[in-house]
């Protein structure tokens, strides 16, 4: 039996330290399950900022920055569909909570947001709304608590 995707974050005052604790703590358990681990797939870092997994990155404010960049990209290669006059207001409030807002909010249930976060999308999405002359207020309420 194999377990994929798995990670594993340690606390250690070195690598060897972590090797050990893998070793004396973790594999015991992990065979008691019939699971193998195969050693060319570790990876051991220090550097946890850096790492993705499952398309989360595992810092904070490095993935709320790459929603943003990614939503952004998006919203621009779009801004046509918004720009179109014959879409109303509430039709692209719905376009933008369908297909930009997911982007922005993807991931960020795993992390304890602070105000200073929420109020660094906010100001992103008002941004966004705000873009086009047609919409001037009226952005999706509570968006980061939505479930629809």
């Amino acid at each position: 039996m194999y377990a994929d995707d798995l990670i594993l974050i340690m606390k250690g005052k070195g690598i060897d330290e972590i090797k050990e604790k893998l070793e004396s703590q973790i594999y015991p358990v992990i065979t008691k399950f019939g699971l193998t681990v195969n050693a060319k797939k570790i990876e051991i870092t220090n550097k946890l900022k850096t790492i993705k997994y499952l398309g989360i990155w595992l810092n904070k404010l490095i993935h709320i920055k790459k929603n943003l960049e990614n939503a952004d990209g998006n919203f621009n290669k779009y801004i046509y569909i918004y720009a179109d006059e014959k879409l109303s207001n509430a039709l692209r409030i719905q376009l933008f909570k369908a297909v930009i807002l997911p982007q922005v909010l993807y991931g960020l249930d795993v992390f304890n947001l602070l105000d200073s976060d929420i109020k660094k999308i906010d100001i992103w999405i008002n941004k966004k709304l705000k873009k086009n002359p047609k919409i001037t207020s009226g952005y999706p309420d509570r968006y980061y608590q939505m479930g629809n």
